[in-house]
């Protein structure tokens, strides 16, 4: 589903996946949590007359560790240093081998973007060295780099081209998979091209086309490595600026490319192909509420593995509330179906936690409140359930497990250009053992950050 062109600064996730439960380091978690946040923050900022000086630096200092870019600052560069003490590294089952470690980071970022005219280049990038006191051999770099154009043609025509690339490492026992404790590295690539053309009146059109891929370091993930590329063409009509309303399709053909490895040594692909009817709207009732919906009715099948074929109803809704200056809560219900839908709904990668996953339905709540003008505390719950396939999808068996999360942080901002924050989370995972692994893992840490703009 394509959104109005408001450039791309996709999520900088650097620190490993493993310690997710930590939004202070940009892990799985933090992607749930803290991207909520800068995106709450980004929507709120146009807006800014409404809101108190004091939430306004609350949401920035919220949204620094995942984009440090938020407003339109000419450049940026930055450095933190982080510590977690993380209870279980590599997700297992309570009655395994304890494995508890503490997590150190040292973080580099930088930005910049350039106006011409109309025009907008904006480039970021952050990379991360991750080292564990135990478990030495999980030491990696990793790292998270994205270049934007937002481009404007005449009165009627504009849009934007968006690229970037990651390297992680990918998380442990992310269920229906194959579990190992063995260092995987993640890589993903994206690109995406978006552009919309004004009619007459209030109506427009808009439309995105765009690819993505994916790949794993240990071969026992070969069957995950992923490529897909997608388009999506819809009608919008925009009677005024708080309301927002569009119709659209969009489809997305992929694969698996060594899903299934054959007698000879070849590898047998997985080929899917997925079409979607779309109906959203962007609504901002007051200026304390936003909402915005999209409503989805479509169909997606596999050339092999046909346990993941589907065909159903999904959607999202998220509520964006602001009782007070000093208070704002992010309310998201989503239902979709398996990783290749949800790539193309937000056109970059998905967690390999969701890529057998039949059907999954999610409910994150997020709160920010600025206590001060420069101590601002925040706190997420979350819970989501998934219908699941065998480890291929291969046959027609299924499982179901549920994931709650939840996680409680506060942050200073010492000055202008620096800040500490401190987080602790927790999240469990219950469901059939022969599909998912059951766990519980918390975390605790604190980072420091410096930026220069």
């Amino acid at each position: 589903m394509s959104s109005p062109p408001t450039g791309f600064a996709g999520p900088l996730q650097g620190a490993p996946p493993v310690a997710r439960p930590s939004r202070i380091h940009g892990g799985r978690l933090m992607h749930r949590g803290q991207h909520g946040i800068e995106r709450l923050a980004q929507k709120l900022l146009p807006m800014r007359r409404h809101f108190s000086p004091a939430l306004l630096l609350a949401l920035s200092t919220l949204a620094a560790p995942a984009s440090a870019q938020v407003n339109d600052e000419p450049w940026y560069a930055g450095g933190a240093i982080g510590w977690t003490q993380v209870s279980n590294v590599y997700r297992v089952s309570a009655n395994a081998t304890p494995n508890d470690d503490q997590l150190r980071s040292a973080t580099l970022l930088a930005g910049a973007q350039l106006r011409l005219g109309r025009q907008r280049l904006k480039l970021d990038a952050r990379a991360s060295q991750n080292d564990y006191r135990r478990n030495r051999d999980l030491r990696h770099l990793a790292y998270n780099g994205s270049a934007a154009w937002d481009w404007v043609l005449g009165s009627r025509l504009s849009g934007s081209l968006s690229t970037g690339a990651q390297r992680s490492l990918a998380p442990f026992n992310p269920g229906n998979a194959p579990v190992t404790t063995e260092k995987n590295i993640e890589r993903s690539e994206r690109v995406r091209l978006y552009a919309r053309y004004g009619l007459v009146g209030l109506w427009s059109v808009d439309g995105a086309i765009g690819a993505n891929r994916r790949d794993y370091s240990v071969a026992l993930y070969d069957p995950y490595d992923y490529r897909q590329r997608s388009a999506d063409l819809g009608l919008r009509w925009q009677p005024g600026a708080e309301l927002n309303l569009r119709l659209g399709l969009r489809e997305a053909r992929g694969s698996y490319p060594r899903f299934r490895r054959l007698a000879g040594g070849e590898y047998q692909a997985d080929r899917f192909t997925r079409q979607d009817v779309d109906a959203s709207l962007w609504w901002t009732p007051s200026p304390q509420n936003q909402l915005n919906l999209r409503l989805s009715h479509g169909r997606s099948e596999h050339s092999e593995a046909g346990a993941r074929d589907y065909k159903g109803n999904s959607g999202r809704l998220e509520w964006l509330w602001s009782p007070s200056a000093r208070l704002q809560f992010q309310t998201v219900l989503s239902r979709d179906s398996g990783d290749d839908s949800r790539q193309i709904d937000l056109g970059q990668f998905g967690s390999i936690g969701s890529v057998s996953s039949r059907v999954y339905n999610s409910l994150q709540w997020q709160a920010a409140y600025a206590l001060t003008a420069k101590l601002t505390l925040d706190a997420s719950l979350g819970q989501t359930e998934r219908e699941l396939t065998d480890l291929l999808g291969a046959s027609s068996r299924t499982g179901k497990d549920r994931t709650r999360t939840a996680s409680l942080g506060a942050r200073w901002a010492f000055d202008r250009k620096g800040s500490l924050g401190c987080q602790w989370a927790t999240d469990r995972r219950r469901g059939a053992a022969e599909f998912s692994l059951p766990y519980e893992a918390e975390s605790v840490g604190c980072s420091v950050q410096y930026m220069l703009r």
